[in-house]
């Protein structure tokens, strides 16, 4: 599925078909979004175009452990996630605008950052 050498934007495809084909599955679904309607929440923000292949990485890991994920992105950032995450299903895995941190929603439980400034300046208090 996934070869030594293969372009990142190869492997990000081969695992999203993976992802894809796991929850197709006719035997048993492994994975899938839960009937109670209760998700863990995660962002993952994504801050340039060369960032993607790290974020995608981080959105899969969130996915297996059992987290529905936004990643968020601006500019053509975004348009190639929207592109790259379009076969998945939107209640476990889109891509959405990237806003301030600040203004992360209290759903989500998890917030990762790739290729934007460091954690100290994310920092922000809550009412």
């Amino acid at each position: 599925l996934v070869e030594e050498g293969m372009p990142t934007s190869a492997r990000a495809g081969a695992l999203c078909a993976l992802y894809r084909a796991l929850q197709e599955s006719d035997s048993e679904q492994l994975f899938g979004a839960r009937s109670e309607g209760t998700a863990r929440c995660a962002v993952v923000m994504a801050a340039d175009e060369s960032a993607l292949p790290a974020a995608v990485s981080e959105c899969v890991g969130l996915l297996l452990r059992g987290y529905a994920v936004s990643l968020a992105a601006s500019g053509s950032a975004l348009e190639s996630a929207r592109s790259l995450l379009a076969p998945f299903p939107a209640s476990l895995l889109q891509a959405v605008e990237a806003g301030p941190p600040s203004e992360l929603p209290r759903v989500a439980r998890s917030l990762r950052v790739v290729g934007g400034p460091g954690a100290a300046s994310l920092w922000a208090e809550r009412e």
